[in-house]
């Protein structure tokens, strides 16, 4: 078995391919590719784990959790477009790729050396973060009756994944915008949470490659 296909090798830049991977399909969601997605999403939760060193009972509940939501999604792709039957498909992304962030900062955290595996971590990171607000904003159209748009709709997937990661890299085009508080605060949070992400964290990984970490003695004062 390669190197990289060990449990506990920190192999995260699968992760940050299979992210990439989403962000080509995600767009032709609407056209029987969101199970593809749901796949795609659960890989990288059941990667992430495996190359984070995650017990396998964990893993072992996490998978069967994520095939049920395989299922649910399948089930619903057969029954056809309905309101419901998105409000499924956005939760269910959105969660898949919350699992995956969390996995993967927990394991980023305890990294004594910086390396480019820690590097590629945390770009992973951020990618799933653009993918989990998207979702999220999605989920919120999806139940709201006006939508989640300012702008009249009907909106395409492109447009929610568009609208996330300009506001994630805090581009702020303008050409559309949340139209009710919750969408507001929601993108306000995301771009907040993007921009000190990459002026903290990723800054700080970069800037410290190769160098071992200290360990804070519990005994120092904050």
């Amino acid at each position: 078995m390669p190197d990289w296909l060990q449990r506990g090798q920190n192999e995260y830049g699968v992760v940050l391919m299979g992210a990439f991977g989403i962000l080509i399909v995600a767009p032709f969601e609407r056209h029987g590719v969101r199970p593809l997605i749901v796949v795609l999403l659960g890989f990288l939760l059941a990667f992430a784990m495996w190359t984070s060193g995650v017990s396998k009972y964990v893993m072992g509940v996490t998978l069967i959790l994520a095939v049920a939501a395989l299922a649910s999604v399948i089930i619903n792709e057969f029954r056809g477009i309905s309101r419901g039957n998105e409000i499924v498909f956005s939760a269910v992304s959105a969660a898949l790729a919350a699992a995956s962030i969390a996995v993967i900062v927990r394991r980023l955290s305890g990294h004594l050396v910086v390396s480019m595996r820690t590097i590629t971590g945390a770009l992973s990171v951020y990618l799933l973060l653009g993918l989990f607000c998207t979702y999220m904003y999605v989920l919120v159209g999806d139940i709201r009756n006006d939508g989640f748009f300012a702008q009249p709709g009907p909106h395409s997937p492109v447009t929610y994944l568009y609208f996330s990661f300009v506001t994630l890299t805090t581009v702020g085009y303008g050409d559309y915008s949340a139209g009710s508080d919750v969408g507001r605060m929601m993108a306000v949070i995301e771009a907040l949470v993007g921009q000190l992400y990459l002026v903290t964290v990723v800054a700080i990984v970069i800037g410290n490659i190769g160098r071992p970490r200290q360990r804070r003695d519990p005994k120092d004062p904050d």
